[in-house]
């Protein structure tokens, strides 16, 4: 298969950049550019928008339903190469695309030294599953990884409360408190009759399934 050639001086992207004077904020701009998009040459790099390549900071209602699975998805790549898992194995558990994960993690995810990296925490919004006090089962639009992280720790303490009969486990969620993409507020239900009461009305026990972003 013939290579397509970069631009019309430099048949690569690696001579091109060899030809750029160090440090030029453009040069930077086609690099990072070129690692999400490595097929393309430099006159389709210019005429990327940033809404082609960064999506983490679009709201999820904004999202259509098969981007709102493809961020569920990206999310776990995040999750995962957060616990120091590499992309690319990342993406083989998830079997996402490598520019589909990269565009719903935007700046959360860089190439550094040849290797992609993660930042420790994130403001992407995602839909999430939770038993808000005097509510029941609920469904909120979560905005940041330390709240994922929270309902994440949340429903595995509710799986083993609920599996034991122990409610010592739901001790450290008695006070916390969510705050939602609506600006509401959501505290976990903590008590172990009503949570009993909440699974027997789910016809799917969604909430076992733990999201640890």
């Amino acid at each position: 298969m013939t290579q397509k050639i970069f631009s019309k001086d430099f048949r690569t992207f690696n001579q091109w950049l060899k030809g750029q004077a160090p440090g030029s904020r453009y040069a930077q701009r086609i690099t990072r550019l070129h690692e999400r998009f490595p097929s393309m040459n430099l006159r389709e790099l210019k005429k990327v928008r940033v809404s082609d390549y960064d999506i983490s900071g679009t709201k999820w209602d904004s999202l259509t339903p098969e981007q709102k699975s493809d961020r569920i998805l990206a999310l776990e790549v995040l999750r995962v190469m957060r616990k120091g898992e590499k992309l690319k194995n990342a993406l083989a558990n998830t079997g996402m695309k490598k520019e589909t994960a990269l565009q719903h993690l935007g700046k959360y995810v860089a190439k550094v030294r040849g290797y992609w990296r993660v930042k420790p925490s994130d403001t992407i919004e995602a839909e999430m599953h939770l038993f808000v006090r005097g509510e029941g089962y609920t469904t909120i639009v979560t905005t940041n990884s330390q709240d994922r992280t929270r309902i994440g720790k949340y429903l595995a303490a509710v799986g083993l409360a609920l599996k034991s009969g122990d409610p010592a486990v739901l001790a450290p969620f008695e006070k916390v408190v969510i705050t939602g993409a609506n600006g509401d507020q959501y505290e976990p239900e903590t008590d172990l009759e009503a949570l009993y009461e909440a699974q027997e009305s789910q016809e799917e026990p969604e909430f076992m399934e733990i999201y640890q972003s």
